[in-house]
């Protein structure tokens, strides 16, 4: 059986979140709303510092996609200039790996 991060056809999210940065907590939300909506894709949730040494408060939320093992994309500090919607980053994502509703 193949790795689930390395199957070909399996979308790979990683949220990277702390809950002292403004809108992380939103994000989240945001994320795990998109995780229901799409049960294929694997959505994923760290604490920033805690499993990236050294990262830095600005660019979290970090949202970082995976296909076939491969960081496809990431999109830092989401949220973090302005209120963000659901919509937003599902487009996004959408744009990012083609996420069919």
């Amino acid at each position: 059986m193949q790795h689930p991060v390395l199957a070909p056809n399996l979308h790979f999210i990683l949220i990277s979140t702390h809950l002292s940065i403004p809108n992380s907590d939103r994000t989240f939300d945001h994320i795990r709303a998109l995780a229901t909506r799409h049960p294929r894709t694997k959505f994923v949730s760290i604490v920033g510092d805690k499993c990236i040494p050294n990262l830095p408060d600005t660019r979290i939320p970090m949202i970082i996609v995976y296909r076939k093992g491969d960081i496809r994309n990431q999109v830092v500090a989401w949220g973090a200039d302005r209120e963000r919607r659901v919509e937003g980053i599902h487009l996004t994502l959408c744009v990012i790996l083609k996420i069919v509703n």
